[in-house]
């Protein structure tokens, strides 16, 4: 169901889903995030464009390649979901979507320069809200090697 309307079924559908991501960086400060457009193969559902922009500041940055904590990564980011087609919540059509946009809090904390352990906190703004909160908690550990050896891991978005 979404957004506690329990007549309301999920269609689990194959969607084509193109996106553009993008990262600036400048000394110790990021801007991040991604633009997509999500077409579903079931005309039912809601063709949907999402945005997402991440701002974030390297609090800290260890010098020693061998430290547990490499770094430390406050971050804030907007996630928007914008229905194409479908919008707005209507109970008699089953695809129909409002728009959800989710504000997040949350910390990147990088381990021994290999892995990025990120905690949040989500909260949509606006409504029929799909949840009241969530907490978020990843890690992002990148197999195989990097070129260049100790290339500083960028945090993700949430």
């Amino acid at each position: 169901s979404f957004a506690g309307f329990p007549s309301l079924l999920g269609i689990n559908a194959f969607e084509l889903q193109p996106f553009l991501g993008y990262i600036f960086m400048r000394d110790n400060y990021f801007v991040q995030g991604f633009t997509s457009v999500a077409v579903p193969m079931d005309r039912r559902l809601a063709t949907m464009w999402y945005g997402d922009i991440a701002l974030g500041y390297f609090l800290y940055r260890s010098q020693n390649p061998r430290a547990f904590v490499s770094s430390i990564v406050p971050a804030f980011e907007t996630h928007l979901n914008i229905p194409l087609n479908w919008a707005g919540l209507q109970p008699q059509y089953v695809g129909s979507t409002p728009h959800v946009v989710d504000l997040t809090f949350g910390v990147n904390m990088g381990i021994m320069d290999r892995a990025v352990l990120s905690a949040g906190y989500v909260r949509p703004v606006t409504g029929p809200l799909p949840f009241n909160g969530e907490f978020a908690l990843m890690l992002n550990i990148p197999f195989g090697g990097r070129p260049g050896g100790n290339i500083p891991l960028t945090p993700p978005v949430f």
